[in-house]
């Protein structure tokens, strides 16, 4: 068992083997951050559209570190992002378009979705990103 996935065992989130499995086998990307927005897990997928995920990134260096931008070619904001605007505002984001441009300089167009994640007592435990490359 990896350290990520120990984590989120020992978190507070309730996610089970189960869970885990079935989220590292999607075929979107899905990424999970704890309530400062820091990587917590992510699946192959996302790993592979994005080419680079790092545990220590704040939301407001995301599209720095990771080379996002608009469908227009400008550099994204970050705070417009929807994980961070899920981390930051607590806000369900149901669809968004972007660009990655991966280290190796290959660009994808991404379309997602994010949404905080709670505890059972109501607590902003952390977010969750899911995507998929689109045409």
């Amino acid at each position: 068992m990896d350290a990520v996935t120990r984590s989120l065992l020992e978190s507070p989130w309730t996610l089970g083997s189960i869970q885990l499995a079935f989220i590292r086998d999607l075929q979107q990307g899905v990424v999970i951050v704890d309530e400062k927005g820091h990587l917590m897990l992510a699946n192959e997928r996302a790993i592979a559209i994005h080419g680079q995920l790092r545990p220590d990134v704040d939301p407001q260096d995301y599209s720095a570190i990771y080379g996002v931008f608009t469908t227009e070619n400008r550099p994204f904001p970050s705070t417009d992002l929807p994980l961070s605007r899920a981390v930051l505002n607590g806000e369900f984001v149901p669809s968004s378009l972007w660009m990655v441009r991966r280290p190796d300089g290959y660009e994808v167009k991404v379309r997602g979705a994010a949404v905080p994640l709670f505890d059972g007592q109501k607590r902003h435990v952390g977010c969750a990103l899911v995507f998929e490359e689109s045409p």
